[in-house]
């Protein structure tokens, strides 16, 4: 199956600086930006909020593609659509109701695209009855909440058998790089998510060309 590779940068590795950086993110040609947010609920860390996405979205034409590592965030979710945010992943673990996952999922999909994130420890089967309303699936290939972690190896596996169920977008998050690159398209991904590899990288542009490329 030929497919569109998607790469989309994200802000965790630039932290508060993120309004400073947009430009290069955008000059490099990737095609979203990857915003991280956490309130110390899901993850031990704490970022930004819907109030800081509204300014990233007037300062940038870049696609917005939110991950919410949030708890139970469906309280939240309406300042975060309201945000210009073109893509909104939530966390299967977040909710403690999977009722309320489904209100979340389609709340969400009424402005904008509307992603189901698990974290390395979940199972495929626990979301299949999910599958069938969301727009991509955020499979995290490393512990949420920390950039700078190798990725892990067994993912490849659960890409495979992902892609094998579900035909939408497959995004993966963490530890990705040039070196690995190949295999996870290969097993099934569409979207590949960079932070430490891209901050590293001397030439960006070229780096996100590298990573589009076979």
């Amino acid at each position: 199956m030929e497919q569109t590779t998607y790469i989309s940068v994200s802000s965790l590795p630039f932290g508060e600086d993120i309004l400073n950086v947009l430009n290069a993110i955008e000059s490099s040609n990737a095609d979203f930006l990857h915003l991280d947010i956490m309130d110390g609920s899901l993850t031990q860390k704490s970022t930004y909020m819907a109030d800081k996405i509204k300014k990233i979205n007037s300062s940038t034409t870049l696609f917005l593609d939110v991950h919410l590592m949030i708890n139970e965030p469906l309280p939240l979710l309406n300042s975060f659509i309201e945000s210009g945010a073109n893509i909104i992943t939530i966390h299967y673990e977040a909710f403690k109701n999977k009722k309320d996952l489904l209100t979340a999922i389609k709340l969400i999909k009424t402005k904008c695209l509307v992603g189901l994130a698990i974290t390395p420890k979940t199972k495929i089967s626990e979301i299949t009855q999910f599958m069938n309303f969301v727009d991509l699936i955020l499979v995290m290939s490393v512990e949420i909440g920390e950039y700078g972690q190798k990725f892990i190896e067994k993912t490849l596996v659960k890409i495979k058998n992902l892609r094998q169920i579900y035909s939408g977008l497959i995004e993966v998050d963490g530890g990705i790089n040039l070196e690995n690159k190949q295999k996870i398209l290969l097993a099934g991904a569409n979207i590949l998510v960079v932070g430490g590899s891209f901050l590293s990288a001397k030439n960006k542009q070229n780096f996100i060309s590298q990573m589009k490329s076979d």
